[in-house]
């Protein structure tokens, strides 16, 4: 396992325990607002906002952990009707277009979350850059689990090339 492996894997580790508490804090508030709108008819109204932050950065640090954990789709129909080789193509050229978005995102992300600036929500006064900022962190996470995939596969694949130990010649 390389370098960037072991950081992917660190940071992915991490994502996975963040997403984990953000969708328990996305629960609880939605069973809070529920339980104080309809029991008590008195609903809370930082629950609502809340809930909203906590499901963003759910699905923003969820997306690079399906791609690290091999989560993102194939149409299994047409590439069994494929060869090897357009296989391979294909899974190139997803990759490569998976990179430029996850670049593509990033700078838009930031941009976004940079003219945001400290303006403060109105409910709970969390700043937007902290809310803009699930972008930034998805784009770089999914670009980086992108970039340590595409690196091994690169390697799987000259290694089966070449018949076994990397180097070392088949015949």
């Amino acid at each position: 396992m390389n370098y960037l492996s072991k950081i992917v894997k660190a940071m992915m580790t991490v994502a996975r325990v963040l997403a984990q508490l953000c969708l328990t804090g996305t629960v609880l508030c939605t069973l809070l607002q529920v339980f104080t709108r309809y029991v008590l008819h008195n609903a809370i109204p930082w629950t609502e906002q809340m809930t909203r932050f906590f499901f963003i950065w759910a699905v923003s640090l969820g997306i690079p952990l399906s791609f690290y954990e091999g989560g993102s789709f194939k149409f299994d129909i047409l590439i069994k009707k494929l060869g090897d080789k357009v296989n391979r193509l294909t899974d190139v050229i997803v990759w490569i277009a998976c990179l430029g978005f996850s670049g593509y995102y990033f700078y838009w992300g930031l941009k976004l979350t940079l003219k945001a600036g400290a303006k403060v929500t109105t409910g709970i006064q969390i700043p937007y850059y902290f809310l803009y900022g699930a972008q930034v962190v998805c784009a770089f996470l999914l670009f980086v689990v992108l970039l340590d995939s595409t690196i091994r596969q690169i390697k799987e694949r000259r290694k089966a090339r070449l018949g076994g130990e990397e180097g070392t010649p088949c015949c």
